[in-house]
């Protein structure tokens, strides 16, 4: 009995944990789809395996100061001898060791360890581009679902609009002429929401694309998590400038250049290498009694035809090139972080404006209706001041959700937006 209530036990635990995995999988938050879409990117994973690779080719690099040891040996059987054994066992034993290579082999070693940096910032750029990419898709879809609701409640007043009418004809108290106008709008308005729910279909599958997740079935919460951000130009333009990765990358990329640069100056001077071998022939295979030499090899370059001196004018004028392309850069991201600014404050201002235009249309909807069922107004007046509400409602909606992807995108020219909800992301269950 007991291993069969166990069985049972452990089944509905099971159903249980199923159960629960559904319920969860019904509601997605924003730090859900981020970690999401980090997890199942492509690019981000291939990021992953670049750093893999540069991490490898440093452990090369480090191998070369070690000696090459190479052993080689050969067994001959010849056909006709006259005296002696036809077996001839040859027998090597080779070393090479660098000793001098005007610090070459370092440099090498240096410009490896810079690799894996620069992948690890190529990595990080590409995160702070998917998180994003993410955040904008996240709030389309909140945005596509809440223009959906207004064109849902705009029918339901249209269709209680024309209840009213289709009541006051039978009454006499209306024309067929108001009928047929509230039926146009009947119909402009099933139009508006099928293109809605078309949107936010699509809104959806974009998202689910960029995450790896079929979205379909599942309800979004919209994000609770504060932006408060330091909104002064000098604070954010230093910010930028620490952080923003073209601008690590185009610093380390001067420093990979500049090694380069210093490896190609030490062309001119001599390498020295430790030869040594150890060899041994005989009749049997043995490794006593063989002969060894040891010899030091210099090789020095005397001409080039100015090769060298070429390729070092070439490097200076790539460092010059990547000098002129940072002060280029410096300038984009201060225009960029002002016209940031601008936008989030003409935002700020916009939600006021709208918040008041909807305060008035809603007010005119329902002095409107008022004047309608006294009849005083008009037909075309109710539809018109309906239409204004509904404006009005897109107008905010638009306006409070770009304010918030405002913040998202000065987040994100300071270079700071993976940072800001890594924290969160990693401790997301």
């Amino acid at each position: 009995m007991s291993k069969r209530f166990s069985t049972i036990g452990l089944f509905a635990l099971f159903v249980l944990f199923l159960l629960g995995k559904s319920v969860l999988a019904e509601e997605l938050t924003l730090v859900q789809a981020l970690k999401l879409g980090i997890e199942n990117n492509t690019e981000v994973i291939i990021s992953e395996l670049d750093r893999e690779i540069a991490e490898g080719d440093y452990q090369i690099a480090k191998k070369s100061l070690f000696p090459e040891i190479k052993l080689n040996s050969n067994y001959t059987r010849l056909e006709q001898v006259p005296f002696g054994s036809p077996n001839v066992y040859r027998t090597t034993l080779s070393l090479q060791q660098p000793i001098f290579l005007a610090g070459k082999l370092l440099s090498g070693i240096e410009l490896a360890e810079k690799g894996i940096e620069l992948i690890a910032l190529q990595g990080e750029q590409k995160k702070e581009s998917l998180v994003y990419n993410i955040i904008n898709s996240y709030y389309g879809v909140l945005m596509a679902r809440e223009r959906l609701e207004i064109e849902e409640e705009a029918l339901k007043l249209i269709e209680e609009h024309k209840r009213i009418v289709q009541a006051n004809i039978k009454a006499g108290l209306a024309l067929k002429t108001d009928l047929l106008q509230v039926e146009i709008e009947e119909g402009n308005s099933l139009q508006n929401l099928r293109e809605a729910r078309n949107k936010l279909y699509l809104a959806r599958r974009s998202l689910g694309i960029m995450i790896g997740t079929d979205l379909t079935a599942i309800d979004f919460i919209v994000p609770e998590l504060a932006l408060e951000i330091e909104t002064g130009f000098d604070y954010l333009y230093r910010q930028a400038l620490l952080k923003r990765p073209e601008i690590q990358l185009l610093a380390l990329n001067q420093e990979m250049t500049e090694l380069n640069l210093s490896l190609k100056k030490k062309d001119r001077y001599p390498n020295i290498i430790l030869i040594g071998n150890y060899g041994w022939q005989g009749e049997e295979f043995s490794l006593e009694d063989g002969s060894w030499d040891l010899s030091l090899s210099l090789s020095y370059p005397v001409f080039d035809g100015r090769k060298s001196v070429s390729e070092q004018k070439n490097i200076e004028k790539e460092l010059a090139q990547l000098a002129q392309s940072t002060k280029n850069l410096q300038e984009m991201i201060a225009l960029e972080l002002e016209e940031q600014l601008m936008k989030l404050k003409q935002n700020q201002n916009n939600i006021e404006l709208q918040q008041i235009n909807l305060e008035k249309s809603e007010d005119n909807f329902r002095l409107s209706s008022l004047r309608f069922e006294a009849g005083l107004g008009t037909n075309i007046d109710l539809i018109n001041a309906r239409t204004m509400v509904k404006q009005a409602k897109m107008m905010l909606m638009q306006a409070e959700y770009q304010y918030h992807l405002n913040l998202v995108s000065l987040l994100y020219k300071t270079g700071s937006l993976f940072e800001h909800f890594e924290e969160v992301i990693n401790h997301e269950k």
